[in-house]
């Protein structure tokens, strides 16, 4: 009964969270990756349990590709090297990879809730979301469309080129579906200004990399419409292409109409962003956006050689990178290009797996336009958005990532699922039906979603426990706070749970708990610059000033371009040890790197202005004028003047205009 229950109800399970992973702030919380889990598990539990002996539509060699590809991912976090963070990357490596073999095999296996409703729900879905995007855009100061990739507790959690690529991914087949909906004139219209709503969208994103990739879709579009009616009569072929030259130029002529309407309207609550800036590079980030990318390609190339095999562990870039590091706050979570970072992240191996997946899958399509021929077994008709829209994400993860959004990568892995599905006729060869290689594929799926599922859960126990405590750090309950995270610190995927820890006891004045809790943390993450800041302090309030000096050079050397922390507690060591010759090494190092600080505060490279690092500055100039007196007059006078900037600019942003929705 309870398995009849689950094979009924699992599509309706898919289509929920569709939606509610593109609602729920895109997909980007943790809680959605657990609900992940559970509908990954719950899909690969009503396939097994209804078809076990049915033909499989999922090439072997891709099965081989993303089993192994989970695999390594798993064995990778287990020898990460910044193992408190990754665990919710290793949930969305597993999960997907059933969730598309679920696709693939629903999609082919009968006419259900899945194949009727799947496009319907993909496309409402997104118009809707669209919709509260504009009402985010409209009365939020935040100058560029967001969709519902944002997170309202946060002033800087708004996510643009995120849904610039979902969109990428999800515009041709919204535009196919309503194009078979349309009869009459009237609701071919109707088509023209919803897919002309969707892509003014798109272009109020200002996003140029997702522009590119867009262009790149109209070509391949234009590509393999020709194909596909080259073997019609000439009097069909001008028919269809009459109406699709009508078709595009409406859209076009919505797209910009409603452009220049949305920010007209807009401007009467907020500013409204300049197109000259974002084509000349010359808007608020300039040309950081391009050079930035260069270094972190070339910096997780670097990382990904020093550990080839299993690379730094999941979601280690963010922390490994700051050593290799050359700018102010030129940082990232991720190096903007998917293949580099499962390569810095995870090794090579899964890097190539995962282009051996997409080279099998979409090499045919190549292979056709390459020699002009449309294959034996005519596809169906939407097989072409299917083409059209992954590619345009694929090449838009070559310059900016955003798949930890399940929003976009749920739907991503689902349609290539689909693709999967409508290209496995003719492949016979490319199957395994014997009864024993289905009980071991069997075995496996359900194996690897049982364990999923089992981690999650145990981890999700802690998950609550430490978000207890955040909630009452947040509201300065430091007992509340220490009381949830001592319940929660035996997780295993413990993110900043010690560090929190070490700050709330180094407030009470418990520096011998501090120095446990940070010395946990660093026997999981020896990386972040963070943990070795928090430590020195803890140290020299001990007055430990060997411990002291040694954790502050360690967070100088991991993290001197993104914390002045580091460079002013060595500082404030060094004045109370007055060792001469260090003195004269840390000074030089000093005068090299504040000129960096002062200009990237002058500019507000990624809103350094907001975070302590200018009181860092000014503290650091202190210092410097009392070790070099010399000197004194020029200290002061960049201390003054960062102080200055900082002032004006955090000014700025009280004097901003709040939003009216939150």
């Amino acid at each position: 009964m309870l398995f009849r229950l689950i094979q009924k109800y699992t599509p309706l399970v898919v289509l929920l969270f569709l939606a509610f992973s593109l609602f729920w702030k895109g997909g980007k919380t943790l809680e959605v990756t657990w609900v992940l889990v559970a509908v990954a598990w719950l899909c690969t539990t009503a396939y097994w349990s209804k078809r076990k002996m049915e033909r499989d539509f999922v090439p072997p060699l891709i099965w081989l590709c993303l089993m192994l590809f989970t695999l390594w991912t798993g064995l990778s976090q287990l020898v990460s090297e910044t193992a408190n963070y990754g665990l919710d990357e290793v949930f969305r490596a597993g999960s997907l990879t059933l969730i598309y073999f679920w696709a693939a095999r629903e999609w082919r296996a009968e006419a259900g809730t899945f194949r009727t409703h799947l496009f319907r729900v993909l496309t409402f879905s997104t118009l809707l979301a669209a919709c509260i995007g504009v009402g985010v855009y409209l009365f939020q100061p935040v100058e560029r469309f967001v969709g519902t990739f944002l997170d309202w507790r946060f002033h800087t959690d708004y996510f643009p080129n995120s849904w610039a690529e979902y969109v990428l991914l999800t515009w041709p087949l919204v535009c196919w579906w309503f194009l078979k909906q349309a009869k009459t004139r009237i609701e071919t219209l109707l088509v023209i200004v919803c897919e002309g709503f969707l892509l003014s969208t798109f272009f109020l994103s200002f996003s140029r990399g997702a522009l590119v990739a867009f262009v790149g879709q109209l070509l391949l579009l234009m590509l393999l419409f020709r194909l596909h009616t080259q073997t019609s009569m000439r009097a069909v072929q001008k028919a269809r292409w009459k109406r699709t030259l009508l078709v595009s130029s409406g859209i076009a002529l919505v797209s910009a109409l409603l452009f220049i309407a949305i920010n007209d309207a807009r401007s009467t609550f907020h500013p409204v962003q300049d197109i000259t800036d974002k084509v000349t590079f010359t808007a608020a980030e300039g040309t950081s956006s391009i050079s930035e990318r260069q270094q972190f390609w070339k910096q997780a190339l670097e990382l990904a050689t020093e550990r080839p095999l299993f690379g730094w562990g999941p979601y280690s870039f963010r922390f490994v990178q700051t050593r290799v590091q050359d700018a102010v706050f030129a940082t990232s979570d991720h190096p903007h290009n998917w293949f580099l970072k499962l390569a810095a992240e995870r090794g090579f191996v899964v890097a190539l797996l995962i282009l051996c997946v997409l080279l099998i899958l979409y090499t045919p399509v190549v292979r056709s336009l390459w020699r002009q021929k449309i294959p034996k077994n005519k596809p169906p008709e939407y097989h072409i958005p299917l083409i059209v829209g992954p590619l345009g994400l694929i090449a838009h993860v070559l310059v900016d990532y955003n798949l930890q959004f399940v929003g976009i990568a749920f739907v991503f892995w689902i349609l290539l699922g689909v693709f999967t599905a409508t290209h496995a006729e003719g492949r016979s060869r490319l199957r395994w039906d014997h009864p024993t290689m289905r009980r071991i594929v069997c075995i496996a799926e359900v194996t690897l979603a049982s364990l999923l599922l089992i981690l999650a859960i145990v981890e999700g126990r802690y998950l609550i426990l430490s978000s207890l405590g955040r909630h009452a750090e947040a509201r300065n309950d430091i007992e509340t706070a220490l009381h949830w995270y001592n319940q929660a610190r035996h997780e295993y995927f413990s993110r900043d749970l010690h560090v929190s820890r070490a700050h709330l006891q180094e407030r009470l004045g418990e520096f011998g708990h501090a120095q446990g809790a940070i010395d946990t943390y660093l026997t999981r993450n020896m990386h972040d610059a963070r943990a070795w800041l928090r430590k020195g302090d803890i140290a020299t309030h001990q007055h430990n000033v060997g411990d002291a000096m040694f954790a502050y050079e360690q967070a100088f050397r991991l993290g001197k371009w993104n914390h002045l922390g580091a460079l002013r507690g060595i500082l404030q060591v060094l004045l109370k040890t007055k060792d001469d010759k260090t003195i004269a090494v840390w000074t030089e190092r000093a005068q090299g790197i504040l000129p960096h600080y002062l200009e990237a505060i002058t500019r507000n490279t990624h809103f350094i202005t907001l975070t302590p690092n200018v009181e860092e500055f000014l503290t650091i100039t202190l210092y410097m004028s009392r070790i070099d007196p010399e000197n004194a007059p020029k200290y002061e006078a960049m201390g003054a003047k960062a102080d200055r900037e900082a002032r004006e600019e955090r000014e700025r942003m009280k004097a901003r205009p709040v939003g009216r929705l939150w």
